[in-house]
């Protein structure tokens, strides 16, 4: 066996996500650290040639995918380290870092109902997705101990993709007055579907998303959210491993690091306090035009973490409509560096040309207000 290389097993498609680039680098700057290698296989097939470690990283987010391999991990003696999956639900001997999301969705349900919000949904939830499952379970259990009366049906699960999914929730949305949503690009198409129709945010609807992405720091209103540091977790995926590779008798490590809400304009800038609100029973009251996929959002959020001031800087200007001049003037480049960046920026979305870019971007992206910002951890 290598002792000096990290394996990491990636669920098959998992690699498009903001979240996996998040946690493979801190990985592999955990790994550097250390001094140690990352082989990164996606899938799994036990690597020919090399024997297997005591331990090896798991990067997913299904749960069948996810319970398929660290059985098989198991089955050949090795345990299993998961970033980005809860530990707890595999197995007494899996270790990982871990988020405690069932205490920050309580903490969220209890935000929405200090601020007065306590007709509430959950939105967004994958059906195969194990985080996505405790955030849904986590919401019932929470707003059923604060006297809300949640039942399953304000559980909006993505069965088919987010426009499916906001086409259901606005046909109920006048019986509610909060939704949580279970990540932040959820969040940000929903609210651009619900101001379409109408739908006032905040004051009609409060909206939360969670994951703290650039995007939301750039919609009107800026979204409010909760952090996930996905990167520290792929740093404490590597401390793991090393302590379960040095300790072969060693069962299992967890860590686990904590969350909190992010206040912004797509709650009133609500603030958020400690101390547990009052319980209230309170009753709960009994053809759009569909949107771009949310794939759209996840490859601007993925786009948005690797770019620049300069790119930033041109995206929110085409986001206001402004002209190729205007741009260079503005961000004090050339008028060619503007549109060589354009061009990347057109075959990264899958976008043909200026006109659509600013239609699109213009959903969603707008001007920060006083005290947003962007957070590029």
């Amino acid at each position: 066996m290598d002792k000096g290389s990290v394996f990491v097993f990636a669920e098959p498609g998992y690699s498009v996500s903001s979240l996996y680039a998040k946690s493979l680098a801190g990985l592999e700057r955990g790994a550097a650290k250390h001094g140690v290698s990352l082989s990164v296989f996606e899938g799994f097939e036990a690597p020919a040639g090399r024997g297997l470690p005591h331990a090896a990283v798991i990067l997913s987010k299904r749960t069948d995918w996810t319970g398929f391999l660290v059985a098989r991990l198991r089955a050949l003696g090795v345990r299993s380290v998961l970033v980005g999956t809860l530990s707890d639900t595999f197995g007494e001997d899996v270790s990982g870092p871990t988020l405690d999301r069932r205490a920050l969705v309580r903490s969220m349900v209890e935000y929405f109902a200090r601020a007065g919000r306590r007709r509430l949904a959950c939105y967004g939830a994958e059906p195969l997705d194990c985080n996505d499952t405790t955030r849904r379970e986590a919401f019932l259990a929470a707003a059923r101990a604060m006297g809300l009366r949640a039942r399953e049906k304000d559980v909006f699960g993505m069965e088919s993709g987010l426009d499916e999914c906001a086409g259901r929730f606005l046909a109920h949305v006048r019986e509610y007055d909060g939704v949580i949503c279970v990540n932040d690009v959820a969040a940000v198409h929903l609210m651009a579907r619900a101001q379409r129709r109408g739908v006032r945010v905040p004051d009609d609807l409060f909206v939360a998303g969670s994951g703290d992405f650039m995007l939301g720091a750039m919609v009107a209103p800026t979204l409010t959210t909760t952090t996930l540091d996905y990167y520290q977790m792929g740093l404490l995926g590597v401390d793991i491993w090393r302590m379960l590779e040095g300790n072969p008798s060693l069962q299992r490590a967890v860590l686990t690091l904590p969350s909190e809400i992010i206040s912004r304009g797509s709650t009133a800038f609500a603030p958020v306090r400690q101390d547990p609100p009052e319980q209230e029973e309170i009753a709960v009251h009994p053809d759009d035009v569909p949107d771009a996929d949310g794939m759209f959002l996840w490859n601007l959020e993925n786009l948005l973490l690797r770019s620049d001031e300069e790119d930033l800087g041109i995206m929110r200007e085409i986001a206001m409509g402004s002209s190729i001049p205007a741009i260079a003037a503005r961000l004090f480049v050339s008028p060619g560096t503007v549109n060589y960046r354009l061009r990347k920026i057109y075959q990264e979305l899958g976008i043909p040309n200026k006109p659509e870019l600013t239609e699109i971007l213009g959903r969603y992206i707008s001007e920060p207000g006083p005290g947003d910002g962007i957070n590029r951890s």
